[in-house]
C-alpha cells in the first residue's frame, strides 16, 4: 500500500497522482469506516517514518473528512519526533462547543441560586424558606449533571465555591450537593495552583469556610487551598494560621467577615409567624429531651453563627431571629454540621415570644440571655429623611430591646434557676449605655468585679475608630461605656464570636459590652455561670 502510494507519488511528481492512488485504495471520505481509517492512519506512520512529509499530510488529509464528522483530529505525540505515534482527540471545533455549553450549565446555575436568594431574602416563613432552598438545589443539581456539564467544567475558577456561599445563604442542606461542589473546588484548586492571583486564591478558601465546609470535614479541599496560599507566599495571617492547625471554619475570621458584608448589603423581610408560640414549644420539646442543662437564649441570633459555636463549646442554645431567610442558613448549617436539635434548636420566631415559652416550658437553667448588636435606633442627630427604616427610639415598639424585652428576660432568667446573666453587646455606643441604664432601672445590676472579663478602663484608645454617632454622643456629654462593668472583651468561649463582633474587631473600632445580673444586692457570678471561660 505504500510502496504503491510513494511510487505513484516519485513517478508523477504531482500531488493529484498521490491522491488518486489515495482514493483507489481508500474510496468514500466520509464513508471510511474506523478499519480503513485505522490502516490510513498506520501508513501515514510509515510515511513520516520514512521522511515522507509531504505524503504524510496527504495522508491525514484523506483522513480529514471522517475524523471531522466523528469529531475527532489527529494529535502526534511529538510531532517533532517521526518514530512517535498519535492519538485521536476531540476536534478543537467540537471541544469549544462543548465548553461553550458546559459553561452555559454553570452560569444557568449561578443564576438559579442568586434567584433563589433574592425569593428567600423576602421569605415570610420558614416554609417557604425550605421550599425555595430545595427547589434550587434541584434546580442546580439538573444543571450540575447535564450531559455538557459531565465533558467539560462548567464552574471553572472560583465559581463553584462562589455557587456554595450563595446556596448555604439561601438555606440548601442537600450534603450530596455540596460535597459535588467541594469536589469541583479542590480541582480548580489544583489545577490554577500558583497561577491564578493570591487575592481569588484567599477568596475561594474564605467563600468555602463560609459556605459552611470545615476542615475536618474537608481535608483534600482545604489542604489544596493551604498549598497553593503557600505557593503564592501568603502572608502569615490568622486564616494562615488556622489552616496550617486544621481548625479553618465559617467561626475564622475571614470567612466570617463575608456574612456581615451580606448582612450589609441585603435588605431581608424580617416579620415574625403568628404561630411563633408553636414553633418555639416544639424547639423546646426537643431541647427538653437533652440534658436539660443550663441553656443559653440567644435573641436576634441573625445568622446564628453564636449559638453554632456555643452548641459546638458544649452548651445548649435556643436561638431566636424574626428573619426567616436568616434562620434557613443557620437550620442548614445546623443539620450539615450534624448538631442535635436537643442541644440547639433555631427558631423563627419573635424574641419576647422566645423568653416567655422558655420560662414557661424549659425544664432546666437558663444561664445567658444574649442581645448581640440589636438594629439601633435613629441617632438624635442624625438626618430622619435617610434613616426612615430605624426605630424611633428607645421606647418604640419595633426596637428589638425596649423595656419590654428587658422585663420579660429579668423574668425568664429568674423563673429557670435565678442565676443567669444578660448580655449586651452593640457597636452603637449610646444605644448600649441607654439599654444598661434601663436593666439598672428595672432592677438588674451590672457584674463589676472583673470575674467575666477584663473591664474597659477611663483612658481613650486611640487606635479604636470612633464613628460620627459615638462622637456626637461624647460631645453631648452623654454617659461613656467605661469604667465598672464595662467589658473589654466577650465572657462567652471564642467561638460565639458573631459575624458582627468579628468584623468590628478586625477593623479595630469599639465594642461595648455589658453583663447583668438580675438579683440584688449583687452576688458572686455563680460558678456555671463562670464557667464558661472567655476565648476557651
Amino acid at each position: 500500500m505504500l510502496f504503491t502510494l510513494r511510487q505513484a507519488w516519485q513517478e508523477g511528481r504531482e500531488e493529484e497522482d498521490a491522491k488518486e492512488a489515495l482514493r483507489d485504495l481508500f474510496p468514500g471520505g466520509e464513508s471510511l469506516d474506523e478499519n480503513q481509517i485505522y490502516q490510513l492512519l498506520q501508513v501515514r506512520e510509515l510515511a513520516k517514518q520514512g521522511k515522507q512529509y509531504v505524503l504524510a499530510e496527504l495522508l491525514l488529509g484523506h483522513a480529514k473528512p471522517y475524523l471531522e464528522n466523528q469529531g475527532l483530529t489527529v494529535e502526534d505525540i511529538r510531532p517533532d519526533d517521526s518514530t512517535k505515534a498519535y492519538r485521536l482527540v476531540p476536534h478543537p471545533r467540537i471541544v469549544a462547543a462543548e465548553r461553550a455549553a458546559a459553561l452555559a450549565e454553570g452560569t444557568q446555575a449561578r443564576s438559579i441560586a442568586r434567584q433563589a436568594l433574592q425569593q428567600s431574602l423576602l421569605a415570610d416563613s420558614d416554609e417557604a424558606a425550605s421550599h425555595i432552598a430545595a427547589a434550587a438545589a434541584a434546580a442546580v443539581w439538573q444543571r450540575l449533571r447535564s450531559e455538557a456539564a459531565r465533558k467539560q467544567r462548567a464552574l471553572p475558577g472560583r465559581q463553584a465555591a462562589d455557587l456554595a456561599m450563595v446556596l448555604a445563604l439561601v438555606g440548601c442542606a442537600d450534603q450530596t450537593l455540596f460535597n459535588e461542589l467541594a469536589s469541583i473546588t479542590t480541582k480548580e484548586i489544583e489545577r490554577t495552583s500558583g497561577k491564578s492571583a493570591l487575592i481569588t486564591m484567599q477568596q475561594i478558601v474564605e467563600k468555602c469556610a463560609a459556605a459552611g465546609y470545615r476542615q475536618c470535614d474537608y481535608p483534600a479541599l482545604f489542604a489544596a487551598g493551604l498549598e497553593a496560599l503557600q505557593k503564592l507566599k501568603c502572608p502569615n495571617t490568622s486564616s494562615l494560621v488556622d489552616l496550617r492547625t486544621g481548625n479553618y471554619t465559617l467561626h475564622s475570621q475571614r470567612p466570617m467577615l463575608w456574612l456581615f458584608r451580606h448582612a450589609r448589603r441585603q435588605g431581608r423581610k424580617s416579620i415574625p409567624p403568628a404561630d411563633a408560640a408553636a414553633r418555639f414549644a416544639k424547639a423546646i420539646r426537643g431541647l427538653n429531651a437533652g440534658s436539660s442543662g443550663s441553656l443559653v437564649v440567644d435573641l436576634g441570633c441573625g445568622f446564628g453563627v453564636s449559638s453554632l459555636g456555643l452548641a459546638l463549646s458544649g452548651f445548649s442554645a435556643l436561638a431566636a431571629d424574626a428573619s426567616a431567610h436568616c434562620i434557613g442558613f443557620a437550620r442548614a448549617l445546623s443539620k450539615r454540621w450534624r448538631l442535635p436539635p436537643q442541644e440547639l434548636a433555631f427558631v423563627h420566631g419573635d424574641a419576647q415570644e422566645a423568653l416567655q415559652s422558655v420560662s414557661a416550658q424549659y425544664r432546666g437553667e437558663v444561664s445567658w440571655v444574649l442581645i448581640n448588636f440589636p438594629t439601633p435606633f435613629a441617632s438624635l442627630d442624625a438626618n430622619s429623611a435617610n434613616l426612615g427604616h430605624l426605630p424611633k427610639s428607645m421606647d418604640s415598639s419595633d426596637f428589638m430591646a425596649n423595656l419590654e424585652l428587658i422585663r420579660a428576660a429579668r423574668m425568664c432568667l429568674l423563673e429557670r434557676g435565678g442565676h443567669g446573666l444578660l448580655l449586651v453587646q452593640s457597636n452603637v455606643e449610646d444605644l448600649a449605655v441607654g439599654l444598661r441604664e434601663l436593666a439598672e432601672a428595672d432592677g438588674w445590676e451590672a457584674v463589676v468585679d472583673g470575674s467575666l472579663a477584663p473591664e474597659v478602663s477611663g483612658a481613650e484608645d486611640p487606635t479604636l475608630w470612633r464613628s460620627r454617632r459615638q462622637l456626637q454622643h461624647e460631645r453631648r456629654g452623654g454617659r461613656r461605656a467605661v469604667g465598672p462593668g464595662w467589658l473589654a472583651r466577650s465572657p462567652l468561649p471564642r467561638l460565639a464570636t458573631t459575624e458582627t463582633e468579628a468584623y468590628y474587631i478586625g477593623e479595630h473600632m469599639p465594642i461595648h459590652r455589658a453583663a447583668s445580673l438580675n438579683v440584688s444586692p449583687y452576688d458572686p457570678v455563680p460558678e456555671e455561670v463562670s464557667g464558661l471561660k472567655p476565648y476557651q
